[in-house]
Formats: structure tokens, C-alpha cells, sequence
């Protein structure tokens, strides 16, 4: 049986972000921890998909690729118990947007889908992706680790090939549980 904690250990240290992608190009992504290291926080400049009739098809479908190099120190591991991610979307009538975010440590993983469609005159928008930690995503029982998040964002007008839509994500929250190992 493993012991949940509110708060991280003072060792824990996100030591890297690295990311690729067409949704964040360089120096367009930041990243801080909270001082219980109990949560991350990433925010992007330039997430967006877009579709419509001038816009070129590249833009359809944008993805980020986020690793964090982390330092969790001996007798402990953490997992993610929730991922919130925010943005804003505007979709004329029959486009559509999906957000696929895919979250995995070496040996644990786990993907989720969100989708939304329109008409939808533009807002902003939370979503929240919750785990179960007894089953899915943990790093593993201290030393440097590896926790990558891929997100892609789609958008599609085939069924209204005159509509046009946008989908972005401005940040993501990773909310941390710790537990001894």
C-alpha cells in the first residue's frame, strides 16, 4: 500500500522542458512549477489550428510535443491525477475540433480526446482530463525521469468545405499526486 501526499518533496525538480512541433516553435512555450510541487503549469504563444477556404491545409492540424526532465528523489514517485488545459475555439456550422492529448512516462501511459463542434461563435474554453493513479500514468520510484505530453489539435471543414474554424490551447496544468514507493 502507498501513502498519498498533499505536497511534493522539497527535492522534486522539473530540470528540462523540451518541445516540438508545429504548435509551439521557439521560445513560444514557458513552463513554472508551484511551490508544493504539486502542479505544473506550460503556457503556449502560438497553439492554433485553422481551417477554411483561404486557409492552407497545413494549418488543419497543429501538434506539441512536451518532455520534462524531472529529478524525483529516492522512496518517491508521482503521478498525474489531472490534466486541465485552456484555450479558445470558434467554429462555423459542421466544423469541427479535436484536441488529442496523449500523457506517458516509460511504461505508463494514457490518451484522451475532446471534441467540439460548431456553430460556435467563439469562447474560451477548460477542459479537464482526470486519472485513477492506482492504474495509469506514474513516473517511477525516484532518479531522473522522463514525462512527455503530446497534444494535437484538429480542425476539420470537410463537411463544410465554405466554413471556416479555429481551435487553440493557451496553457496546461499538470496536477501532480505523490505517493513513497
Amino acid at each position: 500500500m502507498s501513502i498519498a501526499f498533499a505536497s511534493g518533496p522539497p527535492e522534486f525538480q522539473v530540470k528540462s522542458l523540451s518541445f516540438t512541433g508545429s504548435g509551439c516553435p521557439s521560445q513560444s512555450t514557458a513552463y513554472f512549477s508551484n511551490n508544493d510541487n504539486t502542479a505544473v503549469t506550460v503556457i503556449f504563444a502560438n497553439f492554433v489550428a485553422e481551417a477554411g477556404p483561404s486557409v492552407a491545409e497545413t494549418s488543419n492540424n497543429v501538434d506539441c510535443k512536451l518532455t520534462f526532465g524531472a529529478h524525483v528523489p529516492a522512496g518517491y514517485k508521482f503521478g498525474i491525477i489531472s490534466a486541465r488545459y485552456s484555450g479558445y475555439y470558434s467554429l462555423d456550422d459542421q466544423v469541427t475540433a479535436d484536441v488529442i492529448t496523449k500523457y506517458y512516462f516509460q511504461g505508463s501511459k494514457a490518451s484522451t480526446k475532446a471534441s467540439y463542434g460548431g456553430p460556435f461563435s467563439g469562447g474560451d474554453f477548460k477542459h479537464t482530463d482526470k486519472f485513477d493513479l492506482s492504474s495509469t500514468i506514474q513516473s517511477s520510484c525516484g532518479g531522473e525521469i522522463s514525462l512527455n505530453v503530446d497534444q494535437e489539435i484538429q480542425i476539420s471543414n470537410t463537411r463544410n468545405p465554405d466554413g471556416s474554424g479555429s481551435a487553440t490551447t493557451d496553457s496546461l496544468d499538470l496536477n501532480l499526486q505523490w505517493q513513497q514507493c
